[in-house]
Parts: structure tokens; C-alpha cells; sequence
């Protein structure tokens, strides 16, 4: 059989934002009959990633909040202050859960696509947009896609280009040291110039 070239919509990216777009698209009555593809060079079942955000009560990822925490702490060597946060809280949501439920919600919607492929080039036509990956070529009328475009910020000088990177390291300790209902939003205690935030988000398992 052909594999299929022609959609009417592609969405770039299976990451949060392309996963909660084409859910969204799923629910609702107009793209009942429309094609859509979904790209992503990676298979999505990996914890890449993890979430954290502030809400209040119970939203809609409920189901896959892996940790909430009722207290934060800020710490330097000037100033350190636990908070309680009600009625907020601060949860946090793991990649491989979110990605599981989302592909859940997808996988019996039969105008839905997913290919593991890697975008190499976007070709804009004007009515028509044809995407070039390492596999295949595809073509459709309308074209999402969540990627960053490092160019567009480093080509110019009106705005300033901040970039932050975060890595982690998940620790096991022999007892616990940790309040697993605190988390530590920021830490300041380096004694270099250059102050980089940590961050600790006790968990028991």
C-alpha cells in the first residue's frame, strides 16, 4: 500500500504543544474529516522531560501528575524563607506519562497520523506547504509547527537573547534528608560571582 503524502493539516513536533494541539483538534467536529499528520524524529516514549507549574484545585492533567508539593522553599546566603502555597500547589507532570496519554487519546482516531521522521526543510507556497524529511516528502494546505527557529533570534539585535539551560540529576539517598512535601524553587548558594538557581524537588519512591 501507498503511504499516504497529501493531509490536510501536519503539525510539526509531538511535544506538549503538538500533542495538546491535535487533541484538541480530535474533540472537535470540524477536522472529523480532515487528515492530520503528526511528526517528531523521536518515538516518544522516553522521560526527556518533566513539567512543573503552579495550579489551584485539580486540572486537566490530573491523571498523570506525578508529585505535588504544599510548601516551597527559597534559600541564599542572605535570606532563606519556607512558604505555604494553598490554595496552590506546585505539581509536576513526567514526559513519558504525558506522552503516554496523550498517544492514548490518539491512537483510535483513524484521521490521525504519527510518523517518526525528522524534518529537514518547510517550503511556504502560499497555498499549498511542502514539508522534506529524511524518509519522505509531504504536502498540506495549513502547517503547525512547535520548533525554534535559533536564527531568528540570533540574527537580529533589537532584542536581547537570553538562553537558559537546565540539567538534573535524580539523587537516591540511604534516609531520608528531605521534606518530600517542600520543594526548593530556587537556591542560591555558590560561593562564585556567577550565581546559578537549583532546584529540589523531593520525591519518595
Amino acid at each position: 500500500m501507498e503511504k499516504e503524502t497529501n493531509f490536510d493539516y501536519i503539525i510539526i513536533g509531538a511535544g506538549a504543544a503538538g500533542l495538546m494541539l491535535a487533541s484538541a483538534m480530535v474533540k472537535d467536529d470540524f477536522f472529523l474529516n480532515k487528515s492530520i499528520l503528526l511528526l517528531d524524529k523521536d518515538a516518544k516514549t522516553s522521560n526527556d522531560r518533566t513539567w512543573c507549574f503552579w495550579e489551584k484545585g485539580e486540572g486537566e492533567f490530573k491523571s498523570i501528575v506525578s508529585k505535588t508539593w504544599n510548601h516551597i522553599y527559597f534559600g541564599s546566603t542572605e535570606f532563606s524563607q519556607s512558604y505555604a502555597i494553598a490554595p496552590y500547589q506546585y505539581k509536576m507532570v513526567r514526559g513519558a506519562d504525558f506522552y503516554k496519554a496523550y498517544f492514548d487519546r490518539l491512537k483510535d482516531k483513524p484521521n490521525i497520523t504519527f510518523r517518526q521522521e525528522q524534518v529537514i526543510s518547510v517550503k511556504d507556497e502560499g497555498s499549498m506547504v511542502t514539508i522534506t524529511t529524511d524518509h519522505s516528502s509531504y504536502s498540506a494546505s495549513k502547517v503547525f509547527t512547535s520548533s525554534f527557529n535559533y536564527k531568528m533570534a540570533t540574527h537580529q539585535k533589537k532584542y536581547p537573547v537570553l538562553q537558559q539551560h537546565f540539567v538534573g540529576w535524580t539523587i537516591k539517598t540511604e534516609k531520608p534528608i528531605f521534606n518530600p512535601d517542600q520543594g526548593h524553587l530556587h537556591g542560591f548558594f555558590h560561593s562564585t560571582k556567577r550565581k546559578s538557581p537549583f532546584y529540589v524537588y523531593p520525591s519518595i519512591f
